[in-house]
């Protein structure tokens, strides 16, 4: 089956930040405790019972300003890569399905890559897209805007049947942590 995509700025962002919780998922649950026993610190300091260290609100604010600077530094990294020479948002994409490949044609550039199902780390499907992990830093995402729902059953069972335990979906009751823990994939 063929499947055309155009990924949008906004599919691709949301793709780029769902990348980063899935990397930073450990820094973010740190955080979270961290965070909740600076608070109770903070109050039992404050309580008198026991003694206040400013150190707990320094630390704290560390997190607070490493998160601001990762999440800008995603989002500049997107707008870059969104004016780049090279960048395929926007463009038309061309996915063919077939037992045991997937090949992506792009007319524009008259590009065509084939990929085997067995080198596929994983496949996600989120709300928006689905994102076909290639390796930790390079993903394809096909947007489901452009699919029908023939098209998006299709995909569904394709990534099912050949992906097995690496695909998972945020539609489904798959669980993120087969496909997060896959050698090679975050």
């Amino acid at each position: 089956m063929d499947i055309k995509s155009i990924i949008t700025l906004k599919e691709f962002r949301a793709a780029s930040y769902f990348g980063l919780f899935m990397r930073i998922s450990k820094f973010i649950k740190t955080f979270i405790v961290f965070a909740i026993a600076t608070l109770v610190y903070l109050i039992l300091g404050k309580l008198e019972v026991l003694p206040y260290y400013n150190v707990g609100t320094w630390i704290c604010l560390f997190y607070i300003l490493s998160f601001l600077w990762i999440f800008g530094s995603t989002d500049r990294k997107v707008l870059k890569y969104a004016k780049s020479e090279g960048s395929l948002i926007g463009i038309e994409m061309i996915y063919h399905f077939d037992d045991r490949f997937i090949t992506l044609f792009i007319p524009k550039t008259n590009e065509k890559n084939t990929l085997t199902t067995e080198n596929i780390p994983g496949v996600f499907e989120t709300q928006f897209v689905f994102m076909v992990y290639l390796n930790s830093q390079q993903t394809l995402i096909i947007s489901k805007s452009s699919l029908n729902n023939e098209q998006l059953s299709y995909l569904r069972n394709y990534f099912a049947v050949h992906l097995k335990s690496r695909f998972a979906s945020k539609s489904f009751s798959n669980s993120l942590k087969g496909l997060s823990s896959k050698k090679g994939l975050f």
